[in-house]
């Protein structure tokens, strides 16, 4: 039997090396959560800027200034749909995860692309294990200044503990640009997954793209799979801020068809200003 799945998105050539992530269960179970099982699984994929909230649209995330206040409305945005799992993006180091983490009572794994920011995986079920993948070695950005420098990314893949099930979950950010490459080492990654699976992330690529097309091959396109009014709403307002009513969405939650049925898919109501 299928499980049921609560999806919400926010607008929200493989390399062999592979990092292991620091994984903190930090969350702490109230007495009234004790022996309940849900066969939902409400899942979330989240960029956030760096904590820097959606001003100045285009900016490279690492000039925007973050705050007390901004990783609070973040914190809440979260809070509001109470997801099991959320993926973050362009996350501000390990500090940044563990402190939405510590903030939301969730576990969580964080890895960086490079120094300054990467990926985080925020959970209520256990992280058993999370590493990274490099999906592209040599992205490469060039500056106003004609400056060119590397801009390598890595996909995370955590394995959790749901109720005795395992699960794999596979959060990514593409870089603009060299999208085959990426796609390609993501195919890979998904092939060598036995089991349930689940891909989120932001692939900077709309839906009608052809790169990502081996993607929505192999799994559901969360938001094409039911018609339900929240689900409208996504494919008319989009992900991409700064453009948010063109339909413009390059966020996704990919699942298994094999082990996952949609049941909902749509934006957070509140703080969409995070």
């Amino acid at each position: 039997m299928k499980r049921l799945i609560i999806l919400l998105t926010l607008f929200c050539l493989l390399i062999s090396f592979v990092a292991y992530a620091g994984i903190k269960n930090l969350r702490k179970i109230d007495s009234t959560e004790k022996g309940l099982i849900s066969n939902n699984l409400k899942l979330m994929t989240f960029n956030i800027r760096m904590g820097g909230g959606i001003e100045n649209p285009g900016m490279n995330p690492g000039k925007l200034k973050s705050s007390k206040e901004k990783i609070e409305k973040i914190a809440l945005a979260i809070k509001s749909i109470d997801p099991d799992v959320v993926a973050l993006q362009e996350v501000k180091g390990s500090y940044q995860a563990k402190q939405l983490a510590k903030r939301l009572n969730l576990n969580y794994a964080y890895l960086a692309h490079k120094e300054s920011w990467g990926l985080a995986m925020l959970s209520k079920h256990k992280i058993l294990k999370a590493k990274s993948k490099k999906i592209c070695k040599g992205c490469k950005i060039k500056l106003s200044s004609g400056k060119i420098y590397t801009d390598p990314r890595i996909a995370l893949v955590a394995v959790i503990d749901r109720n005795g099930t395992k699960i794999t979950l596979v959060n990514v950010h593409y870089h603009l640009g060299v999208y085959e490459q990426q796609v390609k080492a993501t195919m890979k990654i998904l092939e060598d997954i036995n089991g349930s699976v689940v891909l989120m992330g932001d692939l900077n690529r709309e839906q009608f793209h052809s790169e990502i097309k081996p993607i929505q091959d192999k799994l559901n396109d969360t938001c094409l799979t039911v018609g339900t009014e929240a689900c409208e709403d996504v494919k008319k307002t989009g992900t991409k801020i700064g453009g948010r009513s063109d339909g413009r969405r390059i966020d996704y939650i990919f699942v298994d068809p094999e082990s996952f049925e949609v049941e909902d898919v749509g934006l957070v109501e509140e703080y969409r200003d995070a």
